[in-house]
This record gives structure tokens, C-alpha cells and sequence, in this order.
């Protein structure tokens, strides 16, 4: 138990892929691809082995807390994940089979342990069927990429829909071999972060001054190939274990412009540690990683509706908890110096989340000792988060942001998890005012990557731990009528502030304009 709560980490889904690299060897122009060889190479799907859906059962009996809290017997898991599979090639829940119904009856009669494996039979059916292989919806049965996704579909309706684990997910083995070292805050690619744009690997961001942008990608791309094979039928992640490697040695990206044309850019990788807190003003990072006002994205001096420079309120923005989060803090705190600024600035929209260590350190800095949150586990073991060795801004007012990043985008653009932890107990323990556009996203549990097979079969990240504030909130989401949105959960902001028609064109004629960030700076006015 202890080894699964010091290895847990609440970090949300959707986070982005980072990639950096060295120094551009050069460019070399190609009118058109010509490539045989996949990147991915080909899927077998006789390859899928469908009795790993027994042992993941096995785990969300063992270490789910959402199992643990309601119970759900395995036949009414089974029933719901069927819509999600069915789902992944089009076809409404009432217009499933009734066979496929019937045989998930069989498979999970009382008194019996279900047979998960029972999704492999439908499969079998609706791939081999001739009255099945006509109709549109099935006809891709037989293709090696659908048959990955009709896996992965059963997986993702098991874990999300019948376990009502919405932030759950399973891991391929390759990502899940390759490692995840995104709450260290390291990364080792080529510097960028992409996006699957209808089966294109589109880029959507090049970072500032990283050896990606030196070497001429620019947002917008096409990424065509990695070392001369092509990457479709690459999923995101596994497209990203492909560009990451050791610093040191070179990758060769096939882009198509915007324009159309085309060329390989040679890049040397490179590993650094992206920052995960940003100031103004600015002071030096450790590990001479340059000053924390470098990538801000707002006007630094702060500045006030009329234009004024603001210099007696700090502004601090979290990207992410990562490993490296408290060591930033800490010495963007030192830095500043809170006691020569009116208040501070605390900016976690869009901060996905991160690892519960980080958080319990970052909160120490701003509280004496105080039990921040109480995490209560899947076997009923509670555990409670105190710090008390850092009290480098403990008089200092503060007020927090949450919410949407404006200069972000994407379904995941909220603050969640541990930077909801952060939120809710300042506003718990009145340390803080929270002002935002919308509740935050409804993370509340503490999460674990749970190997499956020893990993040579991939990994759950499954939630082990539902975790409160010192009032006893639980931010935890949840679909109460089931039309998969979250009526519940999320922090909710004791000042909202909702975009206006006039701060949309404010916005469109100046980059920098931001309603909420501008009412904290009002508040400190008063």
C-alpha cells in the first residue's frame, strides 16, 4: 500500500506531448513522399489477446476506488461497456445485437466470475459474419487498425463507463515501456507539441527558441514521416515514443507546409527541463534554466485598464506539478520577496494537474503546519497531506485564477487534480480569493499506472484514492443523468468573471487582454 501512495499521481487526461531537440544538422527539400515502410509497423490482429480484459478486471476489483465506493456487479459492467464499443464504429445502443446482450448474460450469471473475454466472441461474430461484413458499420472489421481500436474500445467502455472512472485509462505496451517522466518535468524529443487532426499528426506548437523552432517547424506542419517511415496508423502516443530518444542522436522529420510543399529537417535531441513556473517579474531558475519571465504570455509589469504599469502586485503562473514545481516556487518566492508586494497572483488556469508531492510542498510555502487534504483509499485506508518546513509566504495575499488558460485550446483546457487541491483548500481555509470564468474540471481522485502482466501487456491508470478538503469536499465529477456530461464536482470560484462580447474584441485587437486576470489586479486595488 504505501509503495502504491508514494508511486500515485493525479495528473489529468489530455495532456499534450512534449518533444525537445538539439541543433538542426539541416534541410533538405522533397517535392513529394515516397515511402513504403510504417512507422508503427503493421498490426496483427490475431495479436490482440482479449483475456487481458480478465486481468483487468482482476485489478479493478483489487484497486479501484470507484468499485470499492459503488459495488457495481460485473454483469452491470460488462452492460455498459458494450455502447462504447459498438460506439467505436457507429452504431447506437439500440441498435446493438441482442445476441451481444445475451451473451454478456452468459458470460456474467450470478454466482459465477464474469468472463470478460466474452467481448472477443462478439468480435469473432461481427468480424466472420457474412450478414455483418455487408453492412457499412462492420465492414472494417477486418482492418488491423480497426481491430486495435475495437480492443482498446472494450477497455475504454470497462474502465470509463462501467466503472464511471472518467479520467481512467489504459496504456499500450510500448507507452507504457517507453516510461512517462511528464510530472518530472523533463523531456527528451524535438520540441513540440502536436495534435491528430482526421488521421494527421498536425503541429500545434513549436517551442520559443527550442532547437524545433531553429530548425524551421513551424505551427501548422504535417508531420509525414519520422526517419523515413510514414506515420499513419500511428496513435499520438506511440507516434511520440517515436520522435523521443536519447539527447544525442538525431531524427529526421518529413513535414508538409502549409503551402504543400515538402522537406526532411535533421534534428540533433536534446533533453531539458521545461519550466513549470513562470513570474513577473522574473528571477533566475535553478539549474541556470534562464529567468521565469521569459514565455509569459501577458504584459510584464502587470498593467491596469488604463494602461498603468502595476509593479506592487506579483503575478506567479503553475504550469504543472511536476517534480521540479516546488524548487521553481521556491525560488520565485525567495526572488520576489512577498512582503514588498500588496498580494500575489497565484495563476493555475489550465494547470492539468500533477504529482500529490508537489502539491503538499507548494502549499507548505504559503501555510504553517496544517493538514491540507485527506485522501481516502480503495482498501479504506486514509491518508492525510501535511507539510510544515517552508513558511516563505505565509502573510502574504494571495488570490488564485482557475479555469480555461486563455492562451491555450482543447476539451481539456481546465485546471484539475492537484491544482484543484490547491484551489479548494485555500478556499477551504480562507488563505486565498478564487476567481475564474467556470468551475473547475472535476478531478478529485488520486490516480496510479497499475502494470498489467508486468507491463509486457500495457497498464491501467486507474483511480485508487478519492481525496477531500479540510472542509470534507469532494471535487470529484459526476454524470448524475447520464448524458456523459458532469453535473457536479469542480471548484467553484467565489468571484466569476464571464468573457463579454467586448472583452472578445478587446482580445482580437490585443493579444495580452484578460478579463479575469485584470479583475484580480482591480481586487488588490480596492
Amino acid at each position: 500500500m504505501q509503495k502504491l501512495v508514494l508511486a500515485a499521481l493525479a495528473i489529468a487526461l489530455g495532456l499534450g506531448f512534449f518533444f525537445v531537440a538539439g541543433q538542426p544538422f539541416g534541410k533538405k527539400e522533397n517535392p513529394t513522399l515516397s515511402l513504403a515502410e510504417p512507422l508503427c509497423g503493421q498490426f496483427n490482429p490475431s495479436d490482440i489477446d482479449f483475456s487481458v480484459l480478465n486481468d483487468i478486471r482482476d485489478i479493478i476489483m483489487q484497486y479501484s476506488v470507484f468499485y470499492a465506493k459503488n459495488r457495481p456487479d460485473q454483469a452491470q459492467v460488462l452492460n455498459r461497456s458494450l455502447p462504447v464499443i459498438f460506439g467505436t464504429f457507429g452504431v447506437p445502443e439500440e441498435e446493438i445485437p441482442a445476441w451481444a446482450w445475451d451473451m454478456v448474460k452468459e458470460a456474467s450469471r450470478k454466482g459465477i466470475e464474469a468472463d470478460f473475454a466474452v467481448i472477443q466472441r462478439i468480435y469473432e461474430r461481427l468480424r466472420d459474419d457474412p450478414e455483418y461484413q455487408q453492412l457499412p458499420a462492420y465492414n472494417r472489421l477486418n482492418s488491423p487498425t480497426f481491430a486495435r481500436q475495437f480492443f482498446d474500445s472494450a477497455i475504454t467502455g470497462i474502465v470509463k463507463r462501467g466503472l464511471v472512472d472518467p479520467f481512467a485509462a489504459y496504456m499500450d505496451p510500448e507507452a507504457y515501456q517507453s516510461g512517462d517522466d511528464m510530472v518530472s518535468g523533463k523531456y527528451s524529443g524535438v520540441g513540440i507539441r502536436h495534435d491528430v487532426r482526421e488521421n494527421k499528426f498536425i503541429v500545434t506548437k513549436v517551442f520559443p527558441g527550442e532547437p524545433a523552432e531553429k530548425a524551421g517547424v513551424r505551427p501548422g506542419d504535417e508531420l509525414l514521416a519520422v526517419d523515413g517511415k510514414f506515420v499513419a496508423g500511428c496513435s499520438s502516443r506511440a507516434f511520440g515514443m517515436k520522435v523521443r530518444g536519447k539527447p544525442g542522436t538525431a531524427v529526421v522529420l518529413r513535414v508538409r507546409r502549409m503551402n504543400g510543399g515538402e522537406e526532411d529537417i535533421k534534428i540533433i535531441r536534446d533533453t531539458i527541463r521545461t519550466p513549470s513556473v513562470l513570474s513577473c517579474p522574473g528571477v533566475f531558475l535553478p539549474q541556470d534554466r534562464g529567468k521565469s519571465d521569459k514565455d509569459l504570455a501577458i504584459d510584464c509589469p502587470l498593467l491596469g485598464k488604463k494602461g498603468e504599469q502595476i509593479k506592487d502586485i506579483a503575478y506567479v503562473k503553475v504550469k504543472i506539478f511536476s517534480a521540479e514545481m516546488p524548487k521553481d516556487l521556491m525560488a520565485v518566492l525567495f526572488g520576489l520577496d512577498p512582503k514588498k508586494y500588496k498580494g500575489i497572483i497565484i495563476d493555475l488556469r489550465g494547470n492539468p494537474g500533477g504529482s500529490v508531492r508537489a502539491l503538499g510542498e507548494a502549499l507548505d510555502y504559503f501555510f504553517e503546519d496544517i493538514v491540507f487534504k485527506t485522501t481516502e483509499y480503495y482498501n479504506g485506508a486514509k491518508e492525510e497531506l501535511r507539510h510544515e518546513r517552508y513558511n516563505i509566504a505565509v502573510d502574504a495575499s494571495l488570490i488564485v485564477l482557475v479555469g480555461p488558460d486563455p492562451n491555450e485550446t482543447g476539451p481539456q483546457n481546465n485546471s484539475y487534480s492537484a491544482a484543484e487541491a490547491f484551489a479548494g483548500i485555500m478556499q477551504d481555509l480562507r488563505r486565498a480569493v478564487i476567481i475564474g470564468e467556470q468551475r473547475t474540471g472535476g478531478k478529485g481522485t488520486t490516480n496510479l499506472e497499475i502494470p498489467i502482466r508486468d507491463g509486457k501487456s500495457g497498464a491501467l491508470y486507474l483511480a485508487i484514492g478519492l481525496w477531500y478538503t479540510p472542509s470534507g469536499r469532494s471535487v470529484q465529477g459526476e454524470d448524475l443523468d447520464g448524458d456523459g456530461y458532469e453535473d457536479t464536482g469542480g471548484i467553484t470560484p467565489d468571484i466569476v468573471v464571464r468573457w463579454s462580447d467586448e472583452d472578445y474584441a478587446k482580445r482580437n485587437q490585443d493579444a495580452t487582454w484578460d478579463p479575469i486576470l485584470q479583475r484580480a489586479i482591480d481586487e488588490f486595488a480596492r
